[in-house]
């Protein structure tokens, strides 16, 4: 009886895995079958636009779609990394709106209404997990120039749990400290129409 018990947990570890493998393997199927168009990025550190007091010195600047803005080339972080970067960002003449539903692992992910430093956001997160690691996809939106503004980026969240207890208690403090919101409010901030 016992080797049956076994042979049950060894299925469900084999089923498991590859689910894993399936999930990981359909995201990045997916990402290959409808590449972004990569956008103009110059290097400059601002004779074109000049940056806001409170923006990072040193963030590269994107020109696409006639908006040009800044983002952080790489987040000084340990256990948090971009998978699609730079942000995309995309304005739309339609009046800003939000409507707050669902949860962040449903496919449509979870939506719901911010203030981030005096700015409405409406915040959109889509999670997957693969392969020992949490994919978010984060789109935010807020009103701007009569119509609204769209950021969308993601990020790559290693599971801490499979590190040893130093890099486990890091990976965790990183994670839970780490403001996305201002990352995006930073970004969004040094937006600007051409």
């Amino acid at each position: 009886m016992k080797w049956l018990s076994n042979k049950g947990v060894v299925l469900f570890v084999i089923i498991a895995l590859t689910s894993i493998v399936v999930i990981y393997a359909s995201v990045r199927s997916s990402a290959e079958q409808n590449p972004r168009p990569s956008p103009d990025v110059s290097q400059t550190t601002g004779a074109d636009m000049q940056p806001s007091p409170e923006l990072p010195q040193g963030w590269k600047i994107v020109t696409q779609n006639g908006i040009s803005y800044r983002y952080p080339e790489a987040l000084e972080t340990d256990f948090i990394s971009p998978t699609d970067w730079p942000p995309q960002v995309e304005y739309v003449n339609e009046i800003f709106s939000c409507t707050e539903a669902g949860n962040e692992t449903e496919r449509t992910g979870k939506t719901k209404q911010t203030t981030i430093n005096g700015t409405k956001y409406c915040v959109s997160a889509v999670a997957e997990g693969a392969a020992g690691s949490t994919y978010r996809t984060y789109t935010y939106s807020r009103s701007f120039d009569k119509g609204t503004l769209y950021i969308r980026f993601s990020l790559r969240f290693p599971q801490c749990m499979n590190y040893d207890d130093l890099k486990r208690s890091e990976c965790t403090n990183e994670q839970n400290t780490f403001d996305i919101n201002v990352l995006a409010d930073t970004i969004s901030k040094s937006i600007q129409k051409n």
